[in-house]
């Protein structure tokens, strides 16, 4: 049996959200994907890897 997941568009204050889970509070992408009902694909997107690193870099110059 096959689910398909609703692929959609993530607002900006989710993907913030998201991120955060990620390089602030340090939880695994895996664990995020499924707490949140995100396909661990979308997390490997460009936007939100670039958002990880970004996040990731500012919060190494503090």
């Amino acid at each position: 049996m096959f689910y398909l997941r609703k692929y959609g568009k993530y607002s900006a204050e989710f993907k913030e959200f998201v991120t955060k889970q990620i390089v602030l509070d340090g939880h695994k992408m895996t664990d995020v994907c499924q707490r949140l009902d995100i396909p661990y694909d979308t997390l490997q997107n460009r936007e939100f890897t670039r958002r990880i690193l970004l996040n990731t870099r500012q919060n190494l110059v503090m």
